[in-house]
């Protein structure tokens, strides 16, 4: 199997498993056990915030995995690999509009990539200082790593604050005359 094969086949397989789930957008029915009332549909699901990352990551480590193993010259894909696992973990975050830790996330990678290229290729003498080469390795995998394992937390407490909100809603109500008055009725909901 060719590797232009391999790559479609892990792209298909990560955006067919990103499809939501039934469960994700199951609506109270009559006869069910919930109250329809009772019952929200969460803006973020966390299956989803953590499903997502956790693809586009494999798909992006595929790319860069791909030149050691097959015969042919991809470095734009080795390129594409490394420069996508600076975003790819944050996927997560990015969906829940969790635009901090996000970018908390991308800062600790482009951080340790940093000092991992740094020490990989000093530019004054040939050999590489292991401890800052290690060190940028450990940067960058404890940030993939941070940004995969908080994301589906991140979609539960986008879920929570939303929420918490504080409403204001235009309302028409019939005074005690019986005439139509229009207005603003304000709301918190917690």
């Amino acid at each position: 199997m060719s590797m232009s094969r391999i790559l479609v086949t892990i792209v298909a397989v990560s955006l067919f498993s990103l499809l939501p789930t039934t469960q994700a957008f199951a609506q109270v029915g009559p006869g069910s056990s919930q109250s329809t009332h009772s019952a929200e549909i969460e803006p973020y699901n966390p299956q989803i915030a953590g499903l997502i990352p956790w693809t586009l990551t494999a798909v992006s480590t595929a790319a860069m995995v791909l030149p050691f193993i097959s015969d042919s010259d991809l470095t734009s894909a080795f390129l594409f690999g490394e420069l996508s696992l600076l975003v790819t973990p944050s996927a997560g975050h990015l969906y829940t509009h969790d635009w901090r830790r996000a970018a908390l996330g991308m800062g600790i990678r482009t951080g340790g990539l940093v000092l991992f290229a740094k020490s990989a290729f000093p530019l004054d003498d040939d050999n590489p200082e292991l401890p800052l080469l290690f060190g940028g390795l450990a940067i960058f995998t404890g940030g993939v790593l941070y940004s995969l394992i908080d994301a589906p937390a991140s979609a539960r407490r986008q879920n929570k604050k939303s929420r918490q909100q504080l409403m204001l809603a235009p309302m028409i109500h019939r005074d005690p005359n019986g005439r139509f008055q229009v207005g603003a009725q304000l709301g918190l909901r917690f």
